[in-house]
């Protein structure tokens, strides 16, 4: 629909329209929960907004709904995603995941006491990829056992079993971030998995959002390292040091999220300094 939603962690979420910024939250709606952790757009222009307590849905025409597993203990949600078939998988701290379609409702899947699934993502075959604390699942079609060993871990691969960010690039390669680690990794088309050292030896840091701008860089969302930009020969870190002087003081060092818009604009969200707009230079 051309918005900018924004997930606000204990103050709701936030739509963008035109220059008008329009807060929700429980004053003010139905949301839910304030403390809100994901946010996914449906094909027929609702938003799913995950919060710690459940799942929000706010429709095109402004009416809300919402989801809760009353049979679980609490419904974190860590990641949302609608999937090219229409399809809702939702990503929860401990309680696994839920995978929603009109004809089921509902489904859930819990392969282990205290199973994150920390984020998902769609390759161009259909395929599904979650990202858990436990190594990487690929799925199959409606094949959803994860009881199997993961298609990937430490053990064959990745730099940690911890994985937290998921993005397929234009050439469909899978990139990969970790909780506190030094690498990003990404799987090219044979399923060979290559390093990208973020920070030279530097302490540790997590990935929490990886994304291609227009030109066909990679930019990378850290904890600590700011901002990460991957132009296929070397990592460029932009932080608040370095940063132009019209912005040097209105950002920090810790970034959530990347996005880009209909424009090309890139979108940085920033823990604790709201978001960051960047326009790309005219090549």
């Amino acid at each position: 629909d051309g918005f900018l939603w924004v997930t606000c962690y204990g103050k709701g979420a936030a739509k963008f329209d035109d220059g008008i910024w329009e807060a929700y939250t429980t004053t003010n709606s139905n949301i839910l929960n304030n403390y809100v952790t994901a946010l996914a757009p449906t094909q027929d222009g609702n938003v799913l907004i995950g919060t710690d307590a459940g799942l929000s849905m706010r429709s095109s025409t402004g009416s809300w709904y919402f989801y809760v597993d009353g049979s679980v203990s609490y419904m974190s949600i860590s990641t949302l995603k609608v999937a090219s078939d229409g399809s809702f998988w939702i990503g929860t701290v401990d309680q696994g995941y839920y995978y929603y379609t009109t004809s089921t409702g509902f489904n859930h899947y819990l392969p282990a006491t205290g199973f994150d699934v920390n984020v998902i993502e769609e390759g161009s075959n259909g395929n599904m990829w979650l990202g858990t604390d436990r190594g990487l699942y690929k799925f199959t079609g409606t094949h959803l056992n994860t009881s199997s060993v993961a298609e990937f871990t430490k053990l064959n691969g990745l730099s940690s079993n911890m994985v937290t960010s998921l993005y397929f690039d234009k050439e469909e390669r899978l990139w990969i971030g970790y909780m506190k680690g030094t690498t990003a990794s990404w799987i090219d088309k044979s399923g060979t998995i290559h390093q990208l050292n973020l920070m030279n030896g530097a302490d540790s840091t997590t990935v929490w959002d990886i994304c291609e701008d227009r030109k066909g860089d990679i930019w990378i969302a850290t904890s600590g390292f700011g901002l990460i930009r991957y132009d296929g020969v070397i990592p460029h870190s932009y932080k608040a040091y370095n940063a132009p002087d019209n912005i040097k003081y209105q950002i920090n060092d810790f970034f959530t999220s990347i996005g880009e818009d209909k424009d090309g604009n890139m979108w940085f969200g920033m823990a604790s300094k709201g978001v960051l707009k960047y326009t790309l230079p005219i090549e």
